[in-house]
């Protein structure tokens, strides 16, 4: 098979994993990103085909805090207007004791994603093997691995002898180009676990 000169590509965004990496790096307390700009740029300077968005997020319930709930709602429906294709779970919440400043301790509702990311993952699998993409774009947060370190090493400069640590843990914003080789292997892999993903998918 021929590699394309012009490759297609799809942007998978992790929405509240992508705000709270630029919120860490870059001071931002609101999420007014604009994912089809963000997308377009990425795909435009590398030479690639931006073919289809796809953004993921948690939001919060309705009755636990309205003002974001009605955030959200609004917010990925303009996205649809845009073409961008959205998923979005309520987040699961528990009580979960924190620690004051002066040492005493509360209980509070805490809001936490389940299902988003695995999701993401799994329609990236499905557009390998349903030969969607060539290249699949994905903006997500840093890994949970040493966070303030990576991030003064991010603006510091990394050392000497960490550089390889930092690659291979950081991806604030990540940009994986299957090559042709990698994306037949990843094909028969993923052949091999299809009706489980779809499984996976339907729940």
């Amino acid at each position: 098979m021929i590699e394309p000169s012009t490759k297609r590509a799809i942007a998978y965004v992790d929405g509240q994993n992508l705000f709270n990496s630029v919120k860490e790096a870059f001071g931002y307390h609101y999420p007014n990103y604009n994912i089809r700009k963000l997308a377009e740029t990425v795909c435009r300077e590398n030479g690639w085909d931006l073919v289809s968005i796809h953004f993921y997020t948690g939001i919060p319930a309705e009755s636990v805090d309205p003002l974001r709930y009605h955030f959200w709602v609004s917010k990925l429906a303009a996205m649809g207007t845009r073409g961008i294709k959205t998923f979005s779970r309520p987040l699961k919440y528990s009580n979960q004791k924190v620690i004051l400043p002066d040492g005493s301790t509360t209980t509070t509702l805490v809001g936490r994603e389940k299902g988003v990311d695995i999701r993401l993952a799994l329609d990236v699998v499905n557009g390998v093997l349903n030969n969607e993409y060539d290249v699949a774009v994905i903006f997500r947060g840093w890994n949970d691995y040493n966070w303030k370190q990576f991030l003064e090493w991010y603006r510091e400069g990394v050392p000497a002898d960490k550089g390889a640590a930092y690659e291979r843990n950081r991806n604030h914003v990540y940009v994986a180009c299957l090559s042709w080789e990698r994306m037949n292997y990843f094909k028969s892999l993923f052949r091999k676990t299809k009706l489980d993903i779809e499984v996976m998918k339907n729940e």
